[in-house]
């Protein structure tokens, strides 16, 4: 589910994009390519490999044309015996592994690939006018046991008419984990104090729950709270439409109560069957942050962050060292218990 935060007055509404998936789009993934060729003779027989997102490079968006190409680099490598050993998304950090410094951390995403080698990338789309515009791929290989580049191939396509409803059907945003990853500064004399914690036993939620954010921080702090969700979007609860930004008057601030009578926090899960796990990110500043470039949507009360300002929403925190950050992780499904 694309917001898990439901309100009671207002129905928040999912726009799933379908689009015409273009035949000759589609007919692509038959086609062979031949630029990966300097990938696969680097690729000792026996090794296994790991397929990550090949997603949009402008604004790090995982979108149904990226996939396109995903699936026909793993169809080009299976036709060359080499075996995929399935699609490890957590390598969508490979390019942002500054985000987590070197040393264990580091390691343990390496672990998780599953592979020997794990292939990744990027497109860009070069618009010419008319039916002319191509899709440039940059895809990647690198061995996971000392995350050395071993070899990347780039080359261009045209594309065929009904690529646009592709590109605009976004599966998530690589900014989406970065975001939750980014440390607080360490200058702390400029921070205020913060705690938080959500409301249910070890924040665990069944579809429909309602829940609370329990925030304790400086009188005068300014508050962000951020969902971050499974399927790898990113909400502004608060502030909000209802609630806009303003310093706190006290130590404790607990949301939506304190926000407004007129909306509630509920979760539910991606699908009734599963489980999801999932974070709520709590930022306090002694300053007021500027995050007025994301959107709402129509009717909305809270601000859906789009896959292009989650970086901008990453890069506002980056170059500020007023603010502490708690995130407070949940799991919210059919098995989940109080």
């Amino acid at each position: 589910m694309n917001l898990r935060t439901l309100i009671v007055t207002i129905v928040l509404i999912t726009f799933f994009i379908t689009g015409c998936q273009s035949m000759k789009i589609r007919d692509a993934a038959n086609k062979d390519i031949s630029a990966l060729d300097s990938i696969i003779e680097k690729i000792n027989p026996g090794e296994t490999v790991a397929i990550s997102w090949i997603y949009d490079a402008e604004n790090g968006n995982i979108t149904a044309l990226g996939n396109i190409w995903r699936d026909r680099v793993a169809k080009e490598l299976k036709d060359h015996d080499i075996r995929i050993k399935g699609r490890k998304d957590v390598v969508l950090l490979i390019d942002d592994i500054e985000s987590f410094g070197p040393g264990k951390d580091e390691k343990n995403i390496w672990e998780k690939a599953g592979a020997d080698i794990v292939v990744t990338g990027t497109y860009h789309i070069i618009c010419n006018g008319g039916d002319s515009e191509k899709i440039l791929l940059y895809v990647k290989a690198l061995r996971v046991e000392d995350a050395e580049l071993i070899a990347s191939s780039e080359w261009s396509e045209t594309l065929g008419p009904d690529w646009q409803p592709l590109a605009s059907s976004i599966r998530g945003n690589i900014y989406q984990k970065k975001f939750q990853t980014i440390t607080s500064p360490e200058n702390t004399k400029k921070q205020p104090s913060l705690s938080a914690r959500m409301n249910a036993s070890n924040a665990s939620y069944q579809a429909g729950d309602n829940g609370q954010i329990h925030i304790q921080t400086d009188p005068g702090a300014y508050l962000y709270l951020f969902n971050l969700t499974a399927d790898n979007t990113v909400t502004l609860l608060y502030p909000n439409r209802y609630c806009q930004d303003a310093p706190i008057s006290g130590k404790e601030f607990v949301f939506p109560k304190e926000c407004s009578k007129d909306i509630e926090l509920e979760f539910y899960p991606l699908n009734s069957e599963e489980i999801c796990r999932e974070s709520v990110v709590v930022v306090a500043s002694t300053k007021k942050l500027d995050f007025s470039f994301v959107p709402f949507q129509s009717n909305d009360i809270y601000h859906w962050v789009k896959g292009e300002d989650i970086k901008k929403v990453y890069n506002v925190l980056q170059h500020s060292d007023s603010w502490k950050k708690v995130s407070l992780n949940y799991t919210v499904g059919p098995a989940c218990k109080k």
